[in-house]
């Protein structure tokens, strides 16, 4: 039996050039990063960490949108350097930008899986 082709890898399609990063197929994974970043925070951050907080603990929604937050600060300076050049917000992400957005990206994405494993590692019976 063949392994199922996801739509990212199908030869037709033209991000299969992209077939590293496919969470199915590939073999690097984004959430291999996030768990990266969860523990890289952890061990930053210790007995305040996402990993060590109750799990409805305000602070984590204050983590959270710190991080959501600088996901916003590097659009908002492509929107002002696209300005200043005269160009589409999206022209303003070069390689450099691009990498930046996506460490941030990684990092919501590790405070936001932190947070969820804390809730389903704790559920109550109904």
């Amino acid at each position: 039996m063949t392994a199922p082709i996801c739509p990212q890898c199908e030869p037709e399609n033209p991000a299969a050039r992209y077939r590293d990063t496919c969470l199915i197929h590939g073999e690097r994974s984004v959430w291999d990063e996030v768990q990266q970043e969860r523990e890289r925070a952890h061990a930053k951050h210790g007995k305040t960490s996402m990993e060590a907080l109750p799990d409805t603990d305000l602070t984590r929604l204050t983590v959270l949108m710190e991080e959501v937050g600088e996901v916003a600060r590097e659009f908002n300076e492509a929107r002002h350097r696209a300005h200043q050049m005269g160009w589409a917000t999206a022209d303003a992400f070069g390689p450099a930008e691009r990498a930046s957005l996506r460490d941030e990206l990684i990092q919501v994405a590790a405070m936001a899986g932190a947070w969820a494993n804390a809730l389903t590692a704790t559920e109550r019976p109904s």
